[in-house]
């Protein structure tokens, strides 16, 4: 017999007879003494379950990264196995799913109507900023005290929007389900921020080489960054800050106007309004199996900021490019997002005061921000 192997598996083409016990050993034997034969009956048995996998796959595509149609078919199918409908009984399975889309797509379409709202609220502020200190003030009104224009800021909280029960294309399984999942997403979204205020995060330098770069709107005045740099946007600010207030019985300590401004200008930045909104472009759209996404810095729009009756706000525009992943052909989409932020500017000098004593630490406050995004293409 061969060498390690039990003499009833000995011989020529035989066919090998089973084990007369199951231990380890055995097991061990048996894979040692496969006959070729064997081998190749293995072989043809894996390549036809492959095949009859690639075959299942191939006819039900669609089933592949679409859990939520999925799981919605497997409802249906259990609903039509019930007792009721087994019974014969009229069953209409449609209701079940008709309420749930329905209060989708009005939680979708109050979205887009707090995005209408709040860049209304911005523009109809930065057009009385710009009648009242700005300039569109005729040059014979006279100038304008702090509580000019009040009326024309809304300081009321953000409302928060109705809850979204999004399947974002961030998910998908490939190109064709991410472009399945980017058609039924909503086009317009309001998504909630918290914004930190606090001057013992203003970065000066990274503030400078931010402007530089940038150009600046401080209630309806334009200015270049890479003219005026740094100081001329603070000055801006601290002029609009110093307008808004005056005739008030509270008077600013002599440097905190200028902190207050440059508190803004912090959070206002490419590097924190930027931050925050492609954060969110890329929770939502990126798929490193399927698309790029790249800002389109060319296409921005200049910083806003507009302050007026006791209120600060700000306002960066950022656009980003969704690809294939390759680079090559028209976008899949083009995403359009705005950072707003407003802040009372009593919150301004109580943060911008000076500190009891070099060693104190800065206040510092949480306010709501929003990212306002639409999405075309």
């Amino acid at each position: 017999s061969a060498p390690g192997c039990p003499s009833q598996f000995a011989g020529d083409g035989l066919t090998m007879a089973p084990p007369l016990n199951s231990g380890a050993d055995d097991e061990e034997d048996d894979w040692g003494c496969l006959l070729e034969a064997d081998l190749e009956a293995d072989l043809l048995e894996c390549e036809e379950s492959v095949a009859a996998g690639q075959q299942t796959f191939a006819a039900k595509p669609a089933a592949i990264g679409s859990g939520a149609a999925t799981a919605e078919d497997r409802l249906r199918e259990a609903l039509k196995k019930s007792p009721a409908a087994s019974a014969g009984a009229a069953f209409n399975a449609d209701v079940f799913f008709a309420a749930p889309r329905t209060l989708q797509e009005i939680a979708a379409e109050l979205q887009e109507l707090l995005v209408e709202v709040d860049t209304l609220r911005f523009e109809r502020a930065s057009l009385m900023a710009s009648l009242t200190h700005g300039p569109l003030r005729p040059p014979s009104a006279p100038a304008a005290d702090g509580a000019a224009g009040a009326t024309a800021v809304d300081n009321s909280p953000f409302v928060k929007p109705p809850p979204l029960d999004l399947n974002p294309p961030s998910g998908a399984g490939g190109l064709a389900d991410y472009q399945r999942q980017l058609e039924v997403m909503p086009r317009v979204l309001f998504i909630e921020r918290r914004l930190k205020l606090c001057m013992g995060d203003v970065d000066k330098y990274q503030d400078s080489k931010d402007i530089s770069r940038d150009a600046l709107v401080v209630n309806g005045a334009a200015l270049s960054g890479s003219k005026g740099g740094y100081s001329a946007a603070v000055d801006a600010i601290a002029s609009g800050l110093s307008a808004s207030e005056s005739g008030q019985s509270l008077a600013w300590q002599a440097e905190a106007t200028e902190r207050a401004a440059q508190l803004l200008l912090s959070v206002l930045n490419r590097t924190s309004s930027g931050f925050a909104a492609f954060e969110e472009v890329l929770r939502l759209f990126d798929c490193p199996d399927a698309v790029i996404i790249s800002p389109d810095s060319a296409a921005a729009r200049p910083l806003e900021a507009v302050v007026l009756g006791g209120c600060a706000m700000g306002r960066a525009h950022t656009r980003y490019v969704v690809r294939h992943m390759d680079g090559g052909g028209e976008p899949l989409a083009v995403v359009d997002t705005e950072f707003a932020f407003r802040v009372s500017t009593d919150s301004l000098r109580k943060l911008a005061e000076s500190r009891p004593n070099s060693e104190a630490s800065w206040p510092s406050e949480e306010i709501s921000a929003s990212i306002l995004l639409r999405r075309s293409a």
